[in-house]
């Protein structure tokens, strides 16, 4: 019985943390534009926090990459993970910061699915050491199965691995930095 209240009370607080962030997202647009010129504007920050509670609203509803990625403390910071298995099982990368080689971890190339719920893009490069071609990530994004020909190296055309799918694939992740550019496709 106190097991199903725990569970009980972490699906409500998980629905109020998403209810209030798509109010939050909602408000947005009416304030933007109360401020903005004559010019048609999207702050950069509202978008980011709409994907985010995109994800979230959507991911809250069943297991998988984003909720197991959510659900990992790390010294009570959030940051990304890798999995060896679909739907966010096995989980064998979860970073708040750089890793140059994910041999490391005995993770390199067993990658399967993935999210990032850090707040920041990450970039996967094809190679250790932040080398080779990469993709970037958005933050909010997952996949609870990375075998789709839509998740490729789509950075770097000139590197090594340029254009190969990401599927068992990634060799080093940074998270932070640049914006995205050329992020992958949203999951399906």
């Amino acid at each position: 019985m106190r097991c199903k209240r725990m569970v009980r009370a972490r699906l409500l607080a998980r629905l109020t943390i998403a209810v209030a962030a798509v109010a939050a997202v909602a408000a947005i647009p009416a304030t933007a534009s109360m401020a903005a010129s004559g010019h048609e504007s999207h702050p950069v920050g509202a978008v980011n926090l709409a994907e985010t509670v995109r994800h979230a609203s959507s991911a809250a509803s069943g297991p998988g990459a984003y909720n197991a990625c959510w659900d990992i403390e790390v010294y009570s910071v959030r940051g990304y993970c890798g999995f060896k298995g679909l739907d966010g099982a096995d989980v064998c990368v979860d970073e708040v910061t750089d890793l140059p080689n994910w041999d490391e971890l005995d993770c390199r190339n067993l990658d399967e699915s993935f999210a990032n719920v850090s707040g920041d893009p990450v970039r996967v490069y094809y190679s250790p050491n932040f080398e080779g071609a990469w993709a970037c990530i958005n933050n909010g994004w997952y996949s609870n199965d990375l075998n789709k020909d839509v998740y490729t190296f789509n950075n770097g055309p000139h590197e090594s691995g340029y254009g190969q799918e990401i599927w068992e694939n990634i060799a080093s992740s940074t998270q932070g930095g640049a914006n995205c550019t050329n992020p992958l496709p949203e999951d399906g």
